[in-house]
Parts: structure tokens; sequence; C-alpha cells
């Protein structure tokens, strides 16, 4: 039996513009939410390479990069 899917509201449309990051909490997980090209995408929040809040971090050529990078 395949596992129900569910959504949770991150950020509003309107507090995110263009190439915006934003941080996002849900329960005790924290995501980094990009618009790019008009689409959103949702990452986990925390750079692997330091443990970085990928939320805080910049677009650089099409990549997330993290802000302690």
């Amino acid at each position: 039996m395949t596992p129900a899917i569910t959504f949770q509201k991150a950020v509003k449309e309107p507090d995110l513009g263009e190439d915006g990051i934003a941080r996002a909490v849900i329960g005790k997980k924290e995501f980094a939410i990009v618009r790019k090209g008009g689409s959103f995408y949702g990452m986990d929040g925390i750079c692997t390479h330091g443990g970085g809040p990928l939320g805080e971090g910049t677009l650089r050529e099409g990549m997330l990069v993290c802000p302690w990078d």
C-alpha cells in the first residue's frame, strides 16, 4: 500500500518574488523554498557541508548557495 501524501503551506506566494528564497519550518523540519521561473521548489533547509541555513542563502547561476559558503 502506498502511503498517503500530505501537503503543508510553507510560504504565501506574494511574499516570495521571482528568484526569492524563504525559510520554512514544518513540524521540526526546516526547508528552503525557492521561486525560480515562476515555479516553486522546496528542499532540505540545512546545507550538507556545514549545516548552514539554506533559506538564508543566495541564488548564483541558478544554484542555491549556502550563506556560510
